[in-house]
């Protein structure tokens, strides 16, 4: 599974119309019904003026496969003082009729909410038609002042077994792009092979691309076993539950594509339980969050918890990527 994606910065009045559009233009790309295209630009434009009247640095997101659609917002602050009272209609801090909350939770197929305050908002509406919710979700931007994404995920599940794979093209703009995507194929022809012979594949395909940074995590549910493989500097950690801490998984270092790679990537193995969660992030996000920051945040959708450690600690200035899986495989 993977996504397309429309985005923007939210921050003033005259974005409202412009989010509206926007997702819209992702709702038809998606082949939504007429009756949703409707429901997602009305939820678009309440998503968008609550940024606009309430939030400091705002964005909102648009991600689109056929027959689903994933609405996201984030900012970073102030957050909400009650989150459940905002979902009550008739309740508001701007002085509106404070109805957005709750209609944008009437109008989505499914509705999740996180929010902190002194720290930030995230909101997610997704629509769902014939598509089935895969559960574990990736999301990613490109580099400020870049349209093409060097950064790349695909999820494949066949019930049994789950593939997960993130990809960070070196540098970013459309060369980066063509690396991610090359790799991201591999995935698409093969998804079931062990991690290390997945890297090997991708290794031989975009040999003659500036190369790539790739995790391949593969569970096998009947069986409780997490593999992991990976080259470059991509952080993987699992979260154990009740563990104070994250394990991190160590990756080799080096760049697949190029020729001289020195060091031959080592598959690690690990118990995998409903209850764990993977967490991969590539370098244009910062270290500096752990899920302890966020409480209760281990409970909310994974494409909200990747969307908040997008926004939360995007260090700004290159492609950055997220791909959470939530117990089984993904969550919701």
């Amino acid at each position: 599974m993977s996504e397309r994606r429309l985005d923007m910065r939210v921050n003033e009045p005259s974005h409202v119309g412009r989010a509206r559009a926007l997702a819209v233009e992702a709702a038809k790309r998606a082949g939504l019904s007429e009756d949703s295209v409707g429901q997602v630009a009305l939820a678009a434009s309440e998503l968008a003026s609550n940024l606009v009247k309430h939030a400091v640095d705002g964005m909102l997101l648009a991600q689109h496969a056929p027959g689903r659609l994933n609405l996201v917002t984030v900012d970073r602050g102030p957050g909400m003082r009650d989150p459940k009272r905002c979902l009550t209609d008739g309740f508001s801090t701007a002085g509106s009729m404070g109805t957005g909350m709750g209609a944008i939770r009437r109008a989505a197929d499914f509705f999740d909410l996180y929010s902190l305050r002194d720290k930030g908002t995230a909101v997610l509406a997704r629509w769902l038609e014939g598509g089935a919710d895969a559960g574990a979700a990736g999301i990613v931007l490109p580099a400020p002042g870049e349209s093409a994404c060097g950064d790349g995920w695909r999820v494949a599940d066949d019930g049994r077994r789950v593939t997960a794979v993130l990809i960070d093209g070196s540098g970013h703009g459309r060369a980066a792009e063509a690396a991610a995507a090359s790799a991201l194929r591999v995935v698409d022809e093969s998804p079931f092979v062990r991690p290390l012979d997945m890297l090997e594949l991708m290794r031989e395909r975009i040999a003659q691309t500036r190369g790539a940074a790739a995790a391949v995590v593969a569970i096998d549910r009947e069986a409780g076993v997490l593999r992991f493989a990976g080259v470059g500097n991509i952080v993987v950690k699992v979260h154990e539950p009740g563990a104070e801490h994250s394990v991190q998984l160590v990756s080799s270092p080096g760049i697949v594509g190029h020729r001289a790679q020195r060091h031959r990537p080592v598959e690690t193995l690990r118990e995998w339980t409903t209850e764990t969660m993977v967490i991969m992030n590539t370098d244009g996000i910062s270290q500096r969050w752990s899920l302890a920051d966020w409480p209760g945040v281990r409970a909310v959708d994974p494409l909200l918890l990747g969307a908040l450690i997008l926004w939360q600690a995007n260090r700004l200035r290159d492609d950055a990527g997220v791909l959470v899986l939530a117990g089984n495989g993904g969550g919701r």
